[in-house]
C-alpha cells in the first residue's frame, strides 16, 4: 500500500482521469514490438491476426510482429490478407497494416537478409535476439553485419537493437559497449536504429548518448509495466526519466507483452497510454511518440 499511496501523491492525475482517457490516442498508433502466435518462445494469449484486429478496431495504423528465432514476414503477409478480406466484407471499418521482421538468430548471412528485404512486409531487422549471433567482436562490428546494415539503409528498413544480454553467445559481456558500437555504425552507414528495452540495460546518460547517435528510444510496456510472469525490471519512473532526458521526439512505443500471464497487446498499450497521461504528458506529446515517430521509423 505504501507504493500506491506514494504514487498517487506524486501523480495526482491518476485520481482525475476517466477510464476512456486513452481511447482516442490509439488513432494512428504504431506498435513497433508485438508478440503473438506463432511464437518460438512459448504460447501467447493471442495470434497475430487477433492482435491486428484489436488495433484495427481502435483505428491504429500499423503493428510489427517480432519473433526471436524466425522470420515473421510471411505471417505478416497472411495476417494482412485476412485483415483486408474482413475490411472488404464490411466486418471491420479500418485497415491496420501488419508487418514482420527478421532476427539475426543462427546466421548473419547478408544474402538471407537481402532476400527478405525484397518483401513489402519486411519492416524490421532484430539484432541481439535471444540466442542471436555475435555481431560485435573486439570492439568492431563484423563485416557481414556491416553489409546487413547497408542493406537496411538501402531499403529503409529499421533495425531494432536488443540488449546483448538477450544472447548467451556474448558470454556475459557488458551490454553498453556492444550496443554503442552497433548504434554508431548504424548511424554512420545511414540506417535507422530503435533501442529495445533500453531502461532494462543502460543508464539514462547512456541512453541519451545512443539517442544522440541517431537511435530512437523504445518506450515499451515491458519493462515499464510489471506483470506476473516477468519480474519487475525497473522502477517505472525510470522510463519517465528517459523520456524527459531524450525528449518525446526520440521516443517510440511498443507493447512487448502477450504471454498467458500478461495483458494482451492492446490492453498493455492502453495501460502505457494511461500512464503517460498520468505522468503529465499532453495528448500531443503522446501522439508524437505513439503515431508520428513510429510512422517515421517504419516509413521514413
Amino acid at each position: 500500500m505504501e507504493w500506491l499511496f506514494d504514487f498517487m501523491q506524486r501523480y495526482p492525475r491518476v485520481r482525475e482521469l476517466e477510464a476512456d482517457c486513452a481511447d482516442g490516442l490509439f488513432d494512428g498508433l504504431v506498435d513497433t514490438h508485438v508478440h503473438g502466435n506463432p511464437d518460438s518462445l512459448g504460447k501467447r494469449s493471442q495470434d497475430i491476426v487477433d492482435i491486428a484486429l484489436d488495433y484495427a478496431r481502435r483505428r491504429s495504423r500499423a503493428i510489427v510482429h517480432k519473433d526471436h528465432h524466425y522470420s515473421t514476414v510471411g505471417v505478416a503477409q497472411v495476417a494482412q490478407r485476412h485483415v483486408d478480406h474482413l475490411l472488404e466484407q464490411g466486418r471491420i471499418e479500418h485497415r491496420v497494416e501488419v508487418y514482420g521482421g527478421l532476427p539475426l538468430a543462427y546466421t548473419t548471412d547478408p544474402g538471407f537478409v537481402a532476400t527478405a528485404a525484397a518483401s513489402p512486409f519486411m519492416r524490421m531487422i532484430f539484432m541481439n535476439a535471444i540466442h542471436g549471433e555475435v555481431l560485435v567482436d573486439g570492439g568492431k562490428v563484423l563485416p557481414a553485419v556491416q553489409d546487413i546494415i547497408r542493406i537496411a539503409a538501402d531499403h529503409r528498413i529499421p533495425i531494432t537493437v536488443c540488449p546483448p544480454n538477450h544472447s548467451a553467445k556474448y558470454g556475459g559481456a557488458d551490454d553498453y559497449p556492444i550496443v554503442a558500437t552497433l548504434v554508431e555504425c548504424i548511424g554512420r552507414l545511414g540506417a535507422k536504429a530503435l533501442l529495445d528495452q533500453p531502461v532494462s540495460a543502460y543508464t539514462v546518460d547512456q541512453i541519451v548518448h545512443l539517442a544522440s547517435c541517431g537511435a530512437l528510444v523504445g518506450i515499451f510496456c515491458y519493462p515499464t509495466i510489471p506483470d506476473v510472469i516477468k519480474a519487475p525490471v525497473t522502477d517505472p519512473d525510470l522510463t519517465k526519466a528517459v523520456i524527459d532526458a531524450v525528449g518525446v521526439e526520440r521516443c517510440v512505443l511498443g507493447s512487448d507483452k502477450g504471454y498467458l500471464l500478461e495483458p494482451d497487446a492492446v490492453h498493455a498499450m492502453r495501460l502505457l497510454l494511461r500512464l503517460l497521461l498520468v505522468w503529465g504528458y499532453s495528448e500531443g506529446q503522446i501522439r508524437t511518440m505513439a503515431a508520428e515517430n513510429g510512422a517515421r521509423l517504419l516509413f521514413g
